[in-house]
């Protein structure tokens, strides 16, 4: 009988895990970077990163930052999205 309570909380461990990693890769980081620099200066921060996707985590925005200055430009952004196949929602609405 512990065995079988054993494996059965060991099959809900496993989906539970598998569900959280899927919605990890299901995040949407398609915004546009003028949507994101909220005063327009032409970096957008972490704080700012975090106003357009709550979800984000700071590694996220780590791997965004190619010049690690704390800051993410236009070209990064794409360059980002670019490597994780993560479309702007213009791209995804042609598509549809």
């Amino acid at each position: 009988m512990k065995r079988v309570i054993f494996m059965v909380c060991l099959s809900l461990l496993f989906c539970t895990a598998a569900g959280f990693a899927g919605e990890q890769k299901k995040a949407d980081y398609s915004a546009h970077f003028t949507d994101m620099d909220a005063n327009n200066d032409d970096a957008v921060t972490w704080d700012e990163f975090k106003a357009q996707y709550a979800h984000a985590e700071k590694s996220v925005f780590e791997k965004a930052d190619a010049d690690k200055n704390g800051e993410i430009d236009h070209d990064e952004l794409h360059e980002f999205k670019e490597k994780h196949g993560h479309g702007c929602q213009e791209d995804k609405k042609v598509k549809e």
